[in-house]
């Protein structure tokens, strides 16, 4: 029959013979060298050396403290999530932030923002899905609740060029027109993937008039570690996607083109609790949320 094993580290004494001696009786497994718990391991001398109780007793009333302590963080269930690319990595580190101050576990998947809306809508089990507009289809899915809609975070689309590299101007819808007309390679992720950025920038395109002579040009990458390594001259991604060494940032383009991009969070139509999903869609919009968006290129959404 198999046993469940504790390790108990202690100095070697003549009491690790009867202990080795003991793991085949008792399924118990002890260790020379060390100790993994100082207070327990006083405790453990206590009922050894001093009160001088039977190896086996002593075992018992061990393992009954080591299990009131708890050493591990409670475990208070899980919250499914889902969030796109790029939202994700301040996702990931409120996660943390969430499971250590409630003990609820948080299990986040991901995608393109086409892919993520896809997924929700097609009956994804996620208790907080995390969308960027326009998401129409997913609300007809009748997968989210659609009053629940919360703005989170915001970032905008952004120009970047290789460090030290020269810096043109783009403030302006005729200067940020010229830059790209005059750039030899753009780089900004594909629209047909989903991808929000290079949705955004096929819009910009357009209102610029010049979608075709970029195209033309362009060097497809999510990641803008490619403007970084020289493999473009330029590139177009949300901010929150170009934070990374080896870019510097020409700033946000024209609002009137581009708007920044706002990743709502959603509470699903059928979640695995309710209540969890509730606290960890108001987590995320809480002040303590602000500085984790603030790391990734992100705004924390006014409420």
């Amino acid at each position: 029959m198999t046993s469940s094993f504790i390790e108990l580290r202690f100095p070697a004494s003549r009491y690790s013979v009867e202990a080795h001696r003991t793991v085949a009786r008792h399924g118990v497994a002890v260790y020379n060298g060390g100790t993994r718990h100082s207070f327990l391991w006083r405790v453990w001398r206590l009922l050894m050396r001093r009160l001088r109780l039977p190896f086996v007793v002593s075992i018992v009333l061990f393992c009954a403290l080591h299990g009131a302590l708890g050493q591990n963080a409670p475990d208070n269930g899980t919250v499914t999530v889902i969030a796109p690319g790029g939202i994700q990595a301040a996702v990931r580190d409120l996660a943390q932030a969430f499971q250590s101050k409630t003990g609820i576990k948080v299990e986040i998947s991901g995608g393109t923002v086409g892919v993520t809306k896809q997924k929700v809508a097609s009956g994804g089990a996620y208790d907080v899905s995390l969308l960027e507009p326009p998401y129409d289809d997913v609300i007809a899915s009748g997968n989210v609740v659609a009053s629940s809609a919360t703005p989170v975070a915001e970032t905008p689309l952004c120009v970047v060029v290789k460090q030290g590299a020269a810096r043109p101007d783009i403030s302006t819808d005729a200067a940020i027109k010229k830059a790209l007309l005059e750039a030899k390679s753009v780089a900004f992720p594909d629209s047909s993937t989903g991808a929000g950025a290079g949705v955004a920038t096929d819009e910009m395109l357009d209102k610029l008039g010049i979608k075709d002579e970029v195209k033309a040009k362009a060097k497809y990458a999510v990641a803008m570690n490619i403007v970084a390594a020289g493999g473009a001259e330029m590139g177009i991604s949300f901010l929150s996607q170009e934070m990374m060494p080896g870019l510097d940032n020409l700033g946000p383009v024209p609002t009137d083109l581009v708007a920044p991009s706002v990743y709502y969070g959603f509470l699903s139509s059928h979640p695995s609790d309710a209540n969890r999903a509730k606290q960890f869609l108001a987590f995320l919009t809480s002040p303590d949320a602000a500085p984790a968006y603030k790391a990734h290129g992100l705004l924390a959404s006014a409420k």
